[in-house]
């Protein structure tokens, strides 16, 4: 009775994680249609979409406590992780606020316009621009005189109200500040995220145990991954064509390389699930861990690229003040995430026991990475698009 249980509420899990990925895919391809406001107010911060989430992690919730006693450590703080992220995320969604405001050096500015409502909020202190740079603004507060600078990648942070640069106009005197106040989801959302890498963390150290037996060339290959993802990345300061300044910080290396190496990994996954598909099958049956090793390297590969992706989502949070702009390459690095995530669960759910069924979803799911990498930059756009 209690297997029947668990397995109801795995398979109601895993269906939810399906239909949430496809209505994110279709969501991208309804914004280039009918624009950003559509799809946000209609799909993304809709309450539909959230009690879809809401759904999920109760189901998720559930599994993961009827299956608590078959479970590594590691892998319950790391589900755990997930759900303390989407509590946190939520959290935000209720209690934060969001606005803008216009300043300037003449007079200290205590009001911003809330960016839902439109309504005029106050903040608990004055400032005004003290002073005016290019991509900076020094600005001076009406309670201790002190001078801040606020830069992006460098917001101000005052009594948890955090204010980022928007735009200067020198020849105005004025800078546009986009203001967000998350006392609480923000600290709950962090303390999600330490969860996660620590977990991610202890499984990539037992993985290194492994690594010590691989041959020569395995190793090589395994090595030359990140190094040449960093490589990659470091494109972006070396470079002379003009990029944005937000892309002047060390997140940039860090998250790019991680995301790069995730992608290499996945193309791997997908090479050797032709080989496995359309190769002698004999030959294949001499090495017996191949197929484990497909299973290792798709665990490597979708912890990677959960890990790029939050780290993105904390550059975001702090240089705009918010961790996720539901852009479409952020929406397909989603996605791609979600449906890998599906049969690296192979232990509990049978049909991805088959090698022949793994190797083909290995081969097909591949396409939702060539979607996130390339085809967004050419068919969807978006504020990513600057990656082409």
């Amino acid at each position: 009775m209690k297997n029947s249980v668990t397995s109801k509420f795995i398979n109601v899990s895993f269906c939810l994680i399906v239909v949430i990925a496809i209505i994110i895919a279709c969501a991208t391809i309804i914004e280039k249609q009918n624009g950003t406001e559509r799809v946000l107010k209609d799909i993304y911060l809709s309450n539909w979409f959230i009690a879809l989430w809401g759904l999920l992690s109760s189901t998720s919730l559930v599994s993961l406590i009827l299956l608590w006693k078959r479970l590594k450590t590691s892998i319950k703080w790391l589900h755990l992780s997930f759900i303390i992220i989407l509590i946190g995320s939520l959290t935000t969604h209720v209690t934060s606020l969001q606005g803008h405001m216009t300043l300037n050096d003449s007079y200290y500015q205590f009001q911003f316009i809330h960016n839902e409502s439109h309504i005029i909020k106050q903040l608990p202190f004055g400032i005004k621009i003290h002073k005016q740079g290019d991509t900076e603004i020094q600005v001076v507060s009406n309670l201790n005189k002190d001078i801040y600078k606020i830069s992006p990648n460098n917001p101000l942070n005052k009594d948890f109200y955090r204010l980022f640069l928007l735009s200067s106009d020198k020849n105005l005197h004025t800078a546009n500040i986009f203001i967000n106040y998350d006392p609480y989801g923000i600290c709950i959302t962090y303390v999600g995220y330490l969860i996660l890498f620590i977990s991610a963390g202890s499984f990539f150290i037992n993985r290194y145990k492994k690594f010590r037996r691989l041959n020569k060339w395995q190793k090589c290959v395994l090595v030359l991954i990140p190094t040449c993802s960093l490589l990659y990345s470091l494109k972006w300061f070396i470079t002379d064509e003009p990029t944005p300044v937000v892309l002047h910080t060390g997140w940039l290396v860090v998250h790019v390389s991680i995301i790069i190496s995730s992608y290499i990994l996945f193309f791997i996954l997908f090479i050797r699930g032709i080989i496995w598909l359309i190769g002698n099958k004999n030959s294949v049956k001499k090495h017996p861990d191949f197929i484990q090793s497909q299973y290792t390297l798709l665990k490597s590969s979708v912890l990677l690229l959960c890990i790029g992706i939050f780290i993105g989502a904390m550059w975001a949070n702090e240089s705009w003040g918010t961790y996720w702009n539901w852009d479409p390459k952020e929406s397909w690095a989603l996605v791609t995430l979600l449906l890998y995530t599906i049969p690296l669960h192979y232990k509990i759910l049978p049909l991805f026991k088959s090698e022949k069924v793994f190797n083909i979803y290995m081969v097909v799911a591949f396409t939702t990475v060539l979607m996130t990498y390339l085809g967004v930059n050419y068919f969807l756009g978006g504020m990513h698009s600057y990656a082409n």
